[in-house]
């Protein structure tokens, strides 16, 4: 029966993503291209962000937001295996340093041109990777 609950919140997560994916091919919405410059003089390309993306990001956020819900409800339940507090933390790790590092993308990383980006999306991956199966795994 237990399995049979966490399907029932996992099926909707997969259904809501897969919609989302099938629309954004169906509507071929390619993006747009747009040329910046470095401080050095350096010419490059970059996709322009549409609402597509902007829409996956807000989406993210709210999934991330319910996990730390479903966390603060779980917080008491009596268990040797009760993860809620590390998987919280990992959570909270998500936004701050996601945050953190898009706000750099925006403003610091597009005049220093596409290497600092590149770097930047590195940091934001291997942080939060790294960090969340941290504090999933090591406490076990």
């Amino acid at each position: 029966m237990p399995d049979l609950v966490l399907f029932k919140w996992f099926v909707p997560i997969v259904v809501a993503t897969v919609a989302y994916m099938v629309v954004w091919s169906v509507t071929g919405d390619l993006g747009q291209l747009d040329t910046l410059y470095t401080n050095t003089g350096l010419k490059y390309d970059i996709c322009v962000n549409s609402w597509w993306e902007h829409t996956a990001t807000i989406a993210r956020l709210l999934f991330l937001l319910w996990g730390v819900y479903l966390c603060w409800v779980v917080r008491k339940a009596p268990s040797s295996f009760n993860e809620s507090k590390y998987i919280s933390w990992a959570i909270y790790n998500t936004i701050i340093v996601g945050t953190f590092l898009i706000i750099i993308r925006l403003f610091v990383a597009a005049s220093a041109g596409p290497d600092v980006i590149y770097i930047v999306f590195l940091l934001e991956l291997q942080i939060q990777v790294t960090v969340t199966n941290c504090l999933i795994f090591v406490p076990k």
